[in-house]
């Protein structure tokens, strides 16, 4: 009877990588060598490659946010311009503090209609009340009213929506200034209103 060749049987795939060196011979061995040499070779040529480019790309998003952080501040400052105008001759300090909400919300109607403030909703009217400070009620004593101003776009039951205002007014010379700011998120709508771009110091002088 014909010797029968002996033949190693087909391994389980976590012991295919020995089973495939043993099967290689010496000439296989020796190019499966060679193929990891190279391929580590490779690798660790790249990997200082591979880190440049990430720099790069890290360089690059940085370059992006600061333009982008540019840009809003920009269209911040914008939007928070000083805006002004008159009050009629010998107004009262009530009377004064209605004509700067019609100021105020032809203001916000005009800006809308040019695409700087969302609309819809558009503006419903304004409501400005004295701020609750010190400082202001000695300015108010000398003639100048400070005021904070809520241009109202939706409202219900309980809450007001809509664009907030600083404004002040000196009946006294007929001048009027206001500036929409910017509140920081997660502010209370009736809050004191901040801005993420500092306010100019014109909003505070009529």
């Amino acid at each position: 009877m014909p010797d029968l060749e002996r033949r190693e049987p087909m391994p389980d795939l976590s012991a295919l990588p020995g089973w495939a060196w043993r099967r290689a011979g010496r000439r296989g061995r020796i190019g499966l060598t060679v193929i990891v040499l190279a391929l580590i070779i490779a690798v660790t040529l790249a990997i200082p490659a591979i880190e440049e480019r990430k720099r790069e790309d890290r360089a690059r998003e940085r370059a992006r946010d600061v333009r982008a952080q540019t840009a809003e501040a920009a269209r911040l400052r914008q939007v928070q311009r000083p805006h002004r105008g008159s009050l009629a001759p010998g107004a009262t300090v009530d009377e004064a503090r209605a004509q700067v909400q019609e100021h105020i919300t032809e203001d916000v109607r005009e800006r809308q209609r040019s695409g700087e403030l969302r609309a819809p909703p558009a503006v419903r009217g304004t409501t400005c009340r004295p701020v609750p400070s010190a400082r202001a009620a000695r300015l108010r004593a000398a003639g100048v009213d400070h005021l904070r101003c809520l241009a109202a776009t939706s409202q219900n039951a309980d809450v007001v929506i809509g664009y907030e205002f600083i404004a002040a007014t000196s009946p006294a010379t007929g001048r009027v200034v206001w500036c929409k700011t910017t509140a920081l998120p997660g502010e209370q709508l009736n809050g004191v209103a901040q801005a993420a771009v500092a306010i100019d110091p014109a909003c505070y002088r009529p």
